[in-house]
């Protein structure tokens, strides 16, 4: 994935509204660590991530957080 389209997913992240959700599909496995380093990390939470063995392509649901959700500590599992 191109610098220009991590910038493209970026500005899309934006303009959702906090609780709603973005599917993100990837083959590169670069992208999740690439992703979550221009993201601010208060701003989502991960609501699924899955890897499709048949054509090695990965699925990253993540959620918009509210503003009051991003002040609170997060924890990733």
């Amino acid at each position: 994935m191109t610098p220009f389209r991590l910038l493209e997913i970026n500005q899309d992240f934006l303009k959702i509204k906090p609780g709603e959700t973005m599917e993100i599909l990837f083959e590169e496995p670069q992208i999740p660590g690439d992703l979550f380093r221009i993201l601010p990390e208060a701003s989502y939470e991960i609501v699924s991530e899955e890897t499709f063995a048949e054509n090695k392509t990965s699925k990253i649901i993540l959620r918009k957080k509210s503003e009051e959700q991003s002040n609170t500590p997060i924890r990733r599992g």
